[in-house]
């Protein structure tokens, strides 16, 4: 991993991925000083491709509560999937990067 590291021409999502995987590998080494410097580099490389903008998020959310009201859903109740389990999303940005 660190010589794959050292090749300059590594994309940068392999790049972040292998600071990832040497990070772990590091930790569970117990080795955590280069570990945590390999999950820095990794998350700093990562976030450089993130392009996740806190307030578009917020209007969004203002837009959706205005159109998905209780009288949205009772105009449309019985339309969807009649299964009652609960849908999980994942994957989302939960806080706005510093």
């Amino acid at each position: 991993m660190q010589a794959q590291l050292a090749r300059s021409d590594l994309k940068t999502e392999d790049r972040y991925h292998f600071h990832f995987a040497l990070g772990k590998t590091l930790e569970d080494q117990e080795d955590y000083g280069p570990s945590f410097e390999h999950y820095r580099q990794g998350n700093g490389l990562r976030r450089s491709q993130v392009h996740y903008d806190a307030t578009q998020g917020q209007q969004h959310l203002a837009r959706a509560r205005t159109l998905f009201t209780r009288e949205f859903f009772a105009t449309r109740a019985d339309q969807g999937a009649p299964d009652p389990g609960p849908i999980f999303i994942v994957g989302l940005p939960r806080a706005a990067p510093r």
